[in-house]
């Protein structure tokens, strides 16, 4: 998913026939959109948007007479992550019953980053056999739920 390349078709109700499409890494925030819209249909006292096609946005973000009021902050949020990490994120959210279109989406991928780390992934067999020594030590203390620092002459560690 890569929201920096979404675009999308408009038109109206009484307008079908007129249909343009928007590439919305031209729009800063939502406001800017919806000018660009207006403008689209001056002449119109009654804007009912329908979105006739779309592509690089997700369907829970778009429907045909429904897009998400908070795709530009999303939209933003989303470049904290690699393409990678969206991916995730997005299955993460998923998983946890958390409604991207509808919530804070800076705080669930600071909540995702907390619970999973800054995605950063390392191989135990390309390291120094000391790293993995220091870090079972780390381990275990933080595991043993005791708030002091382990006995490191106990031949147990």
């Amino acid at each position: 998913m890569n929201l920096e390349n979404a675009r999308l078709q408009i038109t109206t109700e009484q307008r079908y026939w007129d249909k343009y499409w928007l590439i919305l890494s031209e729009y800063g925030d939502r406001l800017e959109f919806l000018n660009a819209c207006y403008k689209l249909f001056p002449e119109e006292n009654d804007l009912n948007y329908i979105y006739t096609a779309w592509s690089g946005i997700p369907n829970f973000l778009i429907r045909r007479n429904w897009f998400c009021p908070n795709f530009f902050d999303i939209r933003n949020s989303f470049q904290r992550l690699d393409m990678a990490e969206q991916n995730q994120f997005v299955s993460w959210c998923n998983y946890h019953g958390f409604d991207i279109a509808n919530e804070d989406t800076d705080m669930l991928i600071t909540h995702y980053q907390d619970m999973h780390g800054d995605g950063y992934y390392y191989n135990p067999h390309e390291l120094p056999e000391e790293t993995l020594i220091y870090d079972n030590l780390i381990n275990t203390y933080f595991e043993s739920g005791l708030g002091h620092t382990p006995d490191l002459s106990d031949e147990n560690i």
